[in-house]
């Protein structure tokens, strides 16, 4: 959900055996659902279940784009937790960034 919509990693997954993984960059994520809307329809519709099952209702769209999943994301995760569910911005996060930067740590 954090690639979807900006916000802090919430969770965290152990393998009990060996496998691969793919590293997706937000960018890279948005040309894949461009590309394959199938898949972007697919997170939509588990996005929309997660959230009728957190108690609110979300009506399917015609159009499904990287916007509407990180809308749908940002709001299950106000649902589960609303002391988490506000995502800095982007201006916020560079300027946090260049602030570690130019501390030289």
């Amino acid at each position: 959900m954090a690639v979807l919509d900006g916000s802090p990693r919430t969770a965290t997954i152990t393998a009990t055996g060996q496998v691969f993984v793919l590293h997706l960059p937000p960018a890279t994520l948005s040309r894949i659902l461009e590309k394959y809307p199938t898949i972007a329809r697919r997170i939509d519709d588990e996005l929309r279940r997660r959230t009728s099952s957190a108690g609110e209702q979300v009506a399917p769209a015609d159009r499904v784009d990287r916007a509407r999943l990180a809308d749908l994301s940002a709001r299950l995760r106000s649902i589960r937790n609303p002391d988490r569910a506000a995502a800095p911005d982007a201006k916020s996060r560079w300027l946090g960034l260049s602030k570690l930067f130019a501390r030289g740590t």
